[in-house]
Protein backbone atom coordinates (compact mmCIF):
# COMPACT_ATOMS: atom_id res chain seq x y z
CA UNK A 1 0.00 0.00 0.00
CA UNK A 2 1.70 2.85 -1.11
CA UNK A 3 1.66 6.17 0.50
CA UNK A 4 1.04 9.17 -1.50
CA UNK A 5 2.64 12.81 -0.38
CA UNK A 6 1.33 16.20 -2.03
CA UNK A 7 1.66 19.47 -1.67
CA UNK A 8 -0.95 22.37 -2.17
CA UNK A 9 -1.71 25.80 -1.15
CA UNK A 10 -4.83 25.88 0.56
CA UNK A 11 -7.36 29.65 -0.31
CA UNK A 12 -8.96 29.78 3.36
CA UNK A 13 -10.26 33.10 2.62
CA UNK A 14 -13.04 31.78 0.92
CA UNK A 15 -14.40 29.77 3.70
CA UNK A 16 -13.56 32.38 6.49
CA UNK A 17 -15.78 34.87 4.70
CA UNK A 18 -18.75 33.66 5.62
CA UNK A 19 -18.95 33.29 9.01
CA UNK A 20 -18.66 35.94 11.75
CA UNK A 21 -15.59 37.29 13.41
CA UNK A 22 -15.28 35.06 16.27
CA UNK A 23 -15.99 31.68 14.38
CA UNK A 24 -12.94 32.53 11.58
CA UNK A 25 -10.40 30.52 12.77
CA UNK A 26 -12.87 27.24 13.62
CA UNK A 27 -14.25 27.31 10.16
CA UNK A 28 -10.79 27.73 8.55
CA UNK A 29 -9.85 24.71 10.26
CA UNK A 30 -12.96 22.78 8.93
CA UNK A 31 -12.67 24.43 5.59
CA UNK A 32 -8.99 23.07 5.48
CA UNK A 33 -10.13 19.53 6.40
CA UNK A 34 -13.05 19.47 3.89
CA UNK A 35 -10.17 20.79 1.00
CA UNK A 36 -7.92 17.44 2.29
CA UNK A 37 -11.31 15.12 1.78
CA UNK A 38 -11.61 16.36 -1.48
CA UNK A 39 -8.36 16.08 -2.48
CA UNK A 40 -7.12 13.35 -1.29
CA UNK A 41 -10.40 11.05 -1.07
CA UNK A 42 -10.26 9.64 1.91
CA UNK A 43 -12.09 8.86 5.27
CA UNK A 44 -10.44 10.93 7.92
CA UNK A 45 -7.63 13.67 7.94
CA UNK A 46 -5.41 14.82 10.74
CA UNK A 47 -4.38 18.16 11.30
CA UNK A 48 -0.65 17.78 13.03
CA UNK A 49 -0.12 20.03 16.16
CA UNK A 50 2.33 22.33 14.27
CA UNK A 51 -0.46 23.36 11.50
CA UNK A 52 -2.66 23.82 13.47
CA UNK A 53 -0.90 26.28 16.01
CA UNK A 54 -0.11 28.30 12.51
CA UNK A 55 -3.47 28.56 11.61
CA UNK A 56 -4.06 29.55 15.77
CA UNK A 57 -1.57 32.46 15.25
CA UNK A 58 -3.79 35.33 14.83
CA UNK A 59 -6.46 33.86 17.68
CA UNK A 60 -9.67 32.55 16.77
CA UNK A 61 -11.16 35.85 14.91
CA UNK A 62 -7.90 36.34 12.64
CA UNK A 63 -6.58 32.74 10.55
CA UNK A 64 -4.29 33.59 7.99
CA UNK A 65 -5.45 33.69 4.78
CA UNK A 66 -3.73 30.74 2.72
CA UNK A 67 -1.94 28.12 3.95
CA UNK A 68 0.50 25.99 2.04
CA UNK A 69 0.66 22.43 3.17
CA UNK A 70 1.89 18.90 2.55
CA UNK A 71 -0.12 15.51 2.37
CA UNK A 72 0.70 12.10 3.34
CA UNK A 73 -2.02 9.74 2.39
CA UNK A 74 -1.66 6.84 4.64
CA UNK A 75 -3.89 3.57 3.16
CA UNK A 76 -4.81 0.58 5.75
CA UNK A 77 -6.73 -2.39 5.17
CA UNK A 78 -10.13 -0.74 5.38
CA UNK A 79 -9.53 3.25 6.16
CA UNK A 80 -7.31 5.71 4.35
CA UNK A 81 -5.93 8.32 6.52
CA UNK A 82 -4.58 11.61 5.15
CA UNK A 83 -1.52 13.42 7.72
CA UNK A 84 -1.32 17.19 7.02
CA UNK A 85 1.26 19.71 8.07
CA UNK A 86 2.75 22.61 7.14
CA UNK A 87 4.99 22.32 3.87
CA UNK A 88 8.56 21.61 4.42
CA UNK A 89 7.76 20.37 7.95
CA UNK A 90 7.86 16.12 9.06
CA UNK A 91 4.15 14.26 7.45
CA UNK A 92 5.60 10.57 8.21
CA UNK A 93 3.37 7.92 10.36
CA UNK A 94 4.34 7.65 13.49
CA UNK A 95 5.86 4.47 14.62
CA UNK A 96 3.67 2.50 15.72
CA UNK A 97 3.57 1.07 19.28
CA UNK A 98 2.39 -2.28 20.95
CA UNK A 99 -0.83 -3.38 21.85
CA UNK A 100 -0.54 -4.07 25.88
CA UNK A 101 -4.00 -6.46 26.50
CA UNK A 102 -6.64 -5.55 28.66
CA UNK A 103 -5.61 -6.67 32.18
CA UNK A 104 -2.14 -5.81 31.34
CA UNK A 105 -3.66 -1.60 30.16
CA UNK A 106 -5.68 -1.85 33.67
CA UNK A 107 -2.56 -2.88 35.73
CA UNK A 108 -0.72 -0.50 34.65
CA UNK A 109 -3.20 2.27 35.32
CA UNK A 110 -3.86 1.26 38.86
CA UNK A 111 -0.71 1.37 39.76
CA UNK A 112 0.95 3.55 36.94
CA UNK A 113 4.05 1.22 36.76
CA UNK A 114 4.85 -1.79 34.70
CA UNK A 115 4.24 -5.02 36.81
CA UNK A 116 7.81 -5.89 38.34
CA UNK A 117 9.01 -9.26 38.58
CA UNK A 118 10.21 -11.38 41.40
CA UNK A 119 14.19 -10.58 41.39
CA UNK A 120 13.37 -6.97 41.24
CA UNK A 121 11.39 -7.26 44.20
CA UNK A 122 13.84 -9.36 45.86
CA UNK A 123 16.76 -7.14 44.65
CA UNK A 124 15.35 -3.87 45.78
CA UNK A 125 14.67 -5.78 49.75
CA UNK A 126 18.40 -5.56 49.72
CA UNK A 127 19.03 -2.31 48.58
CA UNK A 128 21.49 -0.75 50.87
CA UNK A 129 20.62 2.82 49.85
CA UNK A 130 16.92 1.98 51.68
CA UNK A 131 18.50 1.03 54.42
CA UNK A 132 20.22 4.16 54.79
CA UNK A 133 17.63 6.40 54.18
CA UNK A 134 15.81 4.95 56.63
CA UNK A 135 18.26 4.85 59.59
CA UNK A 136 18.88 8.18 58.72
CA UNK A 137 15.13 9.63 59.04
CA UNK A 138 15.84 13.29 58.36
CA UNK A 139 12.35 14.47 59.53
CA UNK A 140 13.75 13.34 63.33
CA UNK A 141 16.99 15.31 62.71
CA UNK A 142 15.44 18.77 63.45
CA UNK A 143 14.49 19.85 66.26
CA UNK A 144 10.76 19.60 67.17
CA UNK A 145 9.11 23.25 68.04
CA UNK A 146 6.27 23.16 70.75
CA UNK A 147 3.59 25.93 69.75
CA UNK A 148 3.19 28.34 72.12
CA UNK A 149 -0.56 29.51 73.07
CA UNK A 150 -2.41 30.95 70.00
CA UNK A 151 -2.20 34.54 71.28
CA UNK A 152 1.11 35.05 72.57
CA UNK A 153 1.65 38.22 71.32
CA UNK A 154 -0.72 39.59 73.07
CA UNK A 155 -0.87 40.57 76.90
CA UNK A 156 -2.27 38.15 79.65
CA UNK A 157 -5.70 38.00 80.33
CA UNK A 158 -7.49 38.31 83.70
CA UNK A 159 -10.75 36.73 84.11
CA UNK A 160 -12.93 38.78 86.36
CA UNK A 161 -16.29 37.90 88.09
CA UNK A 162 -16.14 34.19 87.47
CA UNK A 163 -18.77 32.09 89.61
CA UNK A 164 -16.00 30.12 91.57
CA UNK A 165 -14.66 33.20 93.04
CA UNK A 166 -17.71 34.02 94.69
Amino acid sequence: MADLKRDYIVNLRSEVMKVPRYKKTSKAVKGLRKFVLQHMKVNEVKILPELNEFIFTGGRKSPPTRVEITCLKIEDKNKSVARVNLKGLKVEPEAKKEEKKGLEKLKEKVTGKEEKTKEDILEHKHDKSIDEKLTKAPHLDKETKIPEKAHAHRKQEQVIGTKADK
